[in-house]
């Protein structure tokens, strides 16, 4: 079950799903607001600017997206290690 919803404003999209977050981010469809530990302290939220649009989520979750290698692996990287410092700020 896909758990992502938009959030208040309605601006502000969240997911814990860190590749569906980076793609948003190297495809220029969304950036990143903050990063927030979850209650399990465990796993973060990502929150982004934009929500996506259906066709977008359909297409990342079909495999049928596609995106840049690079641009894909520097997103990665930088939620990692916004991921860090939100543990690190939580403990």
């Amino acid at each position: 079950m896909i758990k992502e919803t938009p959030t208040s404003p309605p601006k502000h999209y969240e997911t814990e799903r860190m590749a569906f977050a980076a793609f948003l981010v190297a495809t220029g469809k969304s950036q990143i607001v903050s990063v927030r530990p979850t209650g399990n302290g465990r796993q973060v939220v990502f929150i982004l600017s934009d929500p996506p649009s259906s066709s977008v989520i359909n297409g990342f979750f079909c495999g049928r997206a596609k995106v840049s290698a690079l641009d894909f692996s520097n997103a990665l990287a930088t939620l990692k290690s916004l991921t860090y410092e939100a543990h690190k700020a939580a403990v």
